[in-house]
């Protein structure tokens, strides 16, 4: 019974959210998911599924509206029953504190966003690598970026060579927006590993390595692309820079 009711709720949120979303009425549809979140099963919230993923949507509408702390205390509100959940759930919590790390760093909170990226690395460095290397790529990448933002050099180039080594492993067939993004990574890892004293260095592949392979991700890809030419343009400066120091 109680699992009809909940299935009850479901289908007549979406009855209700798929006109709004279309019309654009954000507003209404935030409306519309509050009102079944008020009137959830209070019998249910703690052990179903459902709750945490309309509390995701709600956020992300949230967000759409342009009002983040709301969006930050519907995930935390998320978050919270992902860990209720427990161990089948690892792989979702995960994903909703990248979310809430992507609006820490968008806010420009860059502290915060990097403690729930390494929280939520924490959580998938738990399972099989394979299992999580999708979101474990995600976390290592956004994690190398803010430390560079925040000047810590060592630590930005170990996430962004992790970052490369398993795109390399689990994600061999990539789109050209996802090598494009790849060249990227591989080009800001051959910059820092360039400027960092030999022995700060702990990384396995050299500068020209990081280079090569920015190279081999950005061949082939559209060459009237703007986004493309940019990431060559930025490419042949780290090499020019890098022979100049050689």
């Amino acid at each position: 019974m109680q699992k009809d009711i909940i299935s009850y709720h479901l289908m007549t949120l979406h009855r209700q959210i798929k006109p709004l979303g279309q019309c654009g009425d954000l507003q209404e549809a935030v409306r519309a998911y509050e009102q079944c979140l008020a009137s959830f099963p209070q019998a249910g919230r703690a052990g179903s599924a459902d709750l945490p993923e309309l509390l995701e949507e709600l956020a992300q509408l949230h967000h759409a509206r342009g009002d983040s702390a709301a969006a930050l205390s519907a995930l935390e509100q998320a978050i919270s029953h992902y860990h209720r959940l427990g161990r089948p759930y690892q792989l979702r919590l995960a994903e909703a504190l990248q979310q809430q790390g992507a609006l820490h760093q968008t806010a420009g909170n860059k502290p915060a966003a990097l403690g729930r990226y390494e929280e939520s690395l924490s959580i998938l460095r738990q399972r099989a690598p394979s299992e999580a290397a999708l979101l474990t790529i995600q976390a290592l990448k956004h994690m190398g970026c803010l430390h560079y933002e925040m000047q810590h050099f060592p630590e930005a180039i170990q996430c962004l060579e992790e970052t490369l080594h398993l795109t390399e492993i689990y994600l061999p067939q990539q789109t050209a927006p996802v090598k494009l993004e790849t060249a990227a990574v591989a080009t800001l890892a051959a910059a820092i590993r360039m400027s960092l004293p030999t022995n700060t260095v702990t990384t396995t592949r050299s500068t020209t390595q990081f280079i090569t392979l920015a190279e081999q991700y950005l061949d082939g890809l559209d060459g009237g692309d703007h986004l493309v030419d940019k990431r060559r343009e930025e490419l042949k400066y780290v090499k020019r820079v890098l022979e100049g120091l050689l």
